[in-house]
């Protein structure tokens, strides 16, 4: 069913270097046409690529594929955060949603009316997602809390509507009301962070200003991830662990000034990385990740004060959990990447 006032949707769609996926990403913008029934504003924001995606994206918008897109340029690669901000920037005061999307998410028919009516329906909802699913079809994602320490924990089962720390950035949709009391200086997003650990804070501060982030059990599309770090591992693993350093020590968790003793783990496990993975960048990035974290999390706390985890859903620490964080959960997915190395890429068809 149509949503009675239009325009009140606007979609930012983020791309970067995608001509070695462009099948995927073509197929990702198009998609938008199919997930709403609604009018909606499209930003088709390109994070200055340097591959001729680019050119591509300005083929398609000049063909009227998608009604209502606006194509905007970024003058540099400003990542995930500022690429999002270049497309929030123009969103008009008329507009009452948002939704981000990444250019390696397909969404399928009639997702975002789904996910908005739950919005229309309770004032207090300020992020939604619904059910993931990865490409090749073996991972479904409902959603993550995150626990004392901050790590990622992945919600198994969606009893309808649960509630999660934050929604993921792949593919949410936002209360523009709710994002509005919470950005700060027109940003939706902290511009320092770059990329990971934005949509995680984005989470918290919605509960800390008395909205909540639901996961719902509707099937809202296929991602395939990681899409933007394609031979940049160790500057990913860079980037993941000096936003979790970072959120950590802009927290009021009852077990930060420990995290924050330790935090030298972050080196260590680059030099793990370092070994196992042939890279002597693993250990610089490691390194650097230690050091740009702690730096990171003391502008957090200056620019936008420290951060609430408690009134987010999040999981219960133990100590013993608190002294190997980051080490066990960074060893296994360093066990199973190099497991599944060399193992045979299948992708589904969907």
């Amino acid at each position: 069913m149509a949503l009675a006032l239009a325009p009140r949707i606007a979609i930012i769609w983020l791309n970067y270097n995608s001509m070695g996926n462009w099948d995927l990403a073509k197929r990702s913008l198009l998609s938008i046409n199919e997930c709403s029934v609604a009018e909606t504003e499209i930003y088709v924001v390109d994070n200055a690529s340097t591959d001729g995606s680019y050119e591509r994206l300005v083929e398609l918008v000049s063909q009227r594929r998608l009604k209502g897109a606006r194509l905007i340029r970024s003058d540099v690669n400003v990542g995930y955060a500022g690429g999002n901000n270049a497309g929030y920037k123009h969103i008009g005061s008329s507009i009452k949603y948002m939704v981000l999307m990444n250019n390696d998410f397909i969404a399928v028919r009639g997702a975002l009316d789904q996910l908005i009516s739950f919005l229309e329906d309770d004032p207090k909802i300020g992020a939604i997602h619904g059910k993931i699913v990865s490409l090749d079809a073996k991972r479904t994602d409902y959603g993550s809390r995150i626990n004392e320490v901050l790590e990622d924990t992945a919600v198994r089962r969606n009893l309808n509507a649960t509630d999660v720390t934050y929604t993921p950035g792949c593919f949410s949709a936002y209360k523009l009301e709710a994002i509005r009391k919470v950005a700060n200086n027109g940003f939706l997003f902290m511009p320092a962070l770059f990329s990971y650990g934005d949509d995680d804070f984005l989470g918290l501060k919605l509960w800390e200003a008395g909205y909540k982030c639901i996961s719902v059990d509707i099937m809202t599309g296929y991602h395939k991830g990681l899409g933007s770090f394609a031979g940049k591992m160790a500057f990913q693993h860079y980037l993941s662990n000096r936003a979790w350093l970072a959120l950590l020590a802009a927290s009021n968790s009852r077990y930060r000034i420990f995290e924050l003793l330790t935090s030298g783990r972050l080196a260590i496990i680059g030099l793990m990385r370092a070994i196992m993975n042939r890279d002597p960048k693993e250990l610089i990035f490691g390194v650097r990740a230690w050091i740009d974290g702690l730096r990171l999390g003391a502008q957090i706390v200056k620019e936008r004060g420290r951060i609430n985890i408690y009134a987010a859903p999040i999981l219960r620490t133990s100590r013993m959990q608190a002294v190997f964080a980051r080490f066990s959960q960074e060893s296994t997915r360093l066990i199973l990447r190099r497991h599944r190395k060399n193992m045979p890429s299948v992708v589904g068809s969907i």
